[in-house]
């Protein structure tokens, strides 16, 4: 949109560059296609390679992200359309939500390993370990409906030739720009809260895990993940901070590539390089394990005693089973039964010695 239409309906013929900038590269959108395509094979393998399967949101987002990229080499040869160019896009701007939630869950099952249960409360955390991903994500939730919102709103304006061009993108974009700066209030705070259990979690390094270099490297690793996304939201929130043609950011299409595509990218190789389901116990990253570790809320202490004491006497009860059954062995297997040698010598035997 130019400052010559600033005063009229937005021709349908703008509606590619609403989204996505002037002079879209179809060549450069089947590049991001295949790249990302082959980024979600390599992180479906690891997916059930390592069992890290509490990273179902990791796999959701990758799976939006790389929909959206093939969805924009539609959007680019179908330009007049609008309903694809905002699914498009919308695909493109939620998919990352996931990334995030992936770091709290990540974050919230490394305070669990790390620490004892007296070092999980407000001191060392400034949120309860067991409410960390559900507080976190709860956030995220609220920045995704916003910016759905925000797309959902220039959907619908876009079919209303009753309004100027400045009436249709006003409040959509200011309701993205409100989205993505809520997002980067989280993650700044989610920052804040994790390194200070980096810190404070030194008070008691004796009680840490022998795999001290494991968790550290992964926790690091959800820093900079955690970086990439707040780079990646401020590139989102500037390019709606002007309403106009005359926003550099979103009127130039290699600007998405380099600030949105190509972190989204090292994100995720950085994810595929230090896989959380890799290195955390299985115990804490395992669907349908009694700890309940493939919700957002992780288990309290009583949980844990509770599903342990329970383990106990039903493993307690079977040993006395097996051991109560004739036959039987510890194991459930049947033992070879042995006989005296000397019973087997009848009447006749001993007649004829």
């Amino acid at each position: 949109m130019s400052n010559s239409t600033s005063n009229s309906t937005i021709p349908i013929s703008d509606v590619q560059t609403v989204f996505f900038g002037a002079g879209s590269s179809m060549p450069m959108a089947w590049i991001a296609g295949i790249t990302i395509s082959i980024m979600f094979i390599i992180h479906v393998l690891q997916y059930f390679r390592h069992k890290g399967y509490y990273l179902y949101l990791l796999m959701l987002g990758i799976t939006l992200e790389t929909i959206g990229l093939w969805m924009r080499v539609l959007a680019i040869r179908l330009s007049d359309n609008p309903a694809v160019g905002g699914f498009t896009y919308l695909l493109l701007t939620v998919g990352p939500s996931f990334f995030a939630a992936t770091c709290y869950m990540t974050f919230g099952r490394i305070v669990y390993w790390v620490s004892p249960e007296e070092k999980r409360g407000f001191r060392y955390t400034w949120v309860p370990a067991r409410w960390i991903t559900t507080t976190f994500i709860s956030l995220d939730i609220l920045g995704f409906i916003i910016s759905c919102a925000g797309i959902f709103a220039f959907i619908s304006n876009m079919s209303k030739p009753d309004l100027t061009a400045d009436q249709k993108a006003f409040l959509p974009y200011q309701v993205l720009k409100v989205g993505f700066v809520w997002q980067i209030v989280v993650f700044f705070l989610f920052t804040i809260i994790a390194l200070h259990f980096m810190f404070s979690s030194k008070s008691y390094e004796y009680n840490w895990p022998e795999e001290t270099g494991e968790w550290r490297k992964i926790a690091w690793t959800v820093f900079i993940a955690m970086a990439i996304l707040t780079g990646r939201s401020l590139y989102r929130s500037l390019c709606f901070a002007l309403n106009d043609g005359d926003n550099y950011l979103r009127s130039n299409e290699w600007t998405f590539y380099l600030f949105d595509f190509v972190p989204i990218l090292a994100l995720l190789t950085l994810w595929a390089l230090v896989n959380p389901g890799k290195h955390i116990p299985h115990e804490y990253t395992t669907i349908g394990h009694a700890y309940k570790q493939s919700g957002f809320r992780l288990p309290s202490t009583k949980e844990i005693i509770d599903e342990a004491e329970a383990d106990e006497d039903a493993h307690s009860g079977y040993i006395n089973a097996t051991l109560a059954a004739p036959g039987i062995n510890v194991y459930g297997r049947q033992t070879p039964q042995f006989t005296d040698p000397w019973a087997r010598k009848d009447s006749t035997s001993i007649e004829r010695i």
